[in-house]
């Protein structure tokens, strides 16, 4: 389903903060039709990184069928596991993370390592929300305006797809605190369950996955 889809956009063009920086950020993210000028879809989320290189997703599309849906993306470096939740059949599913897996969100991001190269460009400096910023590109080529002194994080980015449609995000607040534990918890209300499981409900429910 789309939705989905536009979701595993959304964390593939996340670039990962520096370890050291923690951070709780509130963004918008607006998906747009090709050839349209008004977003077709608009969703508010919280991004927050702990100091020890977790991280967090929670993200609120809104739908006229029963109010917003709160995804979660939970990377939890201290218990080697990553969450993702399907707010639609009140679903979680864990997977645990290989040693390989850990350090590479614990080590800085590409944006970091690019952000210096950027610098020497004047045309690729700007700010936003008071925070300096760099222009750089991920390997998918979607523009992102990274803080280095948040360890990089993505204040502001734009991904574009073939179709002609595109997607932009942008942090409308960012505060450099340690966030709480109950930003990686997901509600009691969601059941432990594989892809394979989610899948069949779908095609239950709607007839479609």
């Amino acid at each position: 389903m789309r939705r989905l889809s536009i979701l595993c956009l959304f964390v593939l063009f996340i670039a990962f903060a520096d370890a050291q920086t923690a951070y709780v950020a509130e963004f918008q993210m607006r998906t747009y039709a090709p050839g349209s000028s008004i977003a077709s879809r608009v969703a508010n989320g919280i991004e927050a990184l702990r100091s020890d290189g977790s991280l967090v997703h929670i993200t609120e599309w809104f739908s006229t069928a029963g109010g917003p849906l709160r995804f979660y993306e939970i990377v939890d470096l201290t218990k080697r596991q990553m969450v993702r939740t399907d707010p639609l059949t009140q679903s979680k599913t864990t997977r645990y993370l290989s040693q390989a897996e850990v350090a590479l969100y614990v080590a800085a991001a590409d944006g970091c390592k690019y952000a210096s190269i950027a610098e020497a460009n004047p045309d690729m400096m700007s700010t936003r929300l008071g925070n300096r910023v760099v222009l750089t590109f991920t390997h998918d080529h979607a523009a992102q305006w990274v803080a280095p002194e948040l360890g990089c994080a993505v204040l502001e980015s734009s991904v574009a797809w073939a179709d002609g449609g595109h997607q932009e995000r942008s942090v409308v607040k960012i505060a450099s605190i340690e966030p709480g534990e109950e930003y990686f918890t997901v509600p009691d209300s969601f059941v432990e369950r594989t892809a394979e499981q989610i899948d069949a409900i779908y095609r239950s429910k709607y007839g479609v996955r």
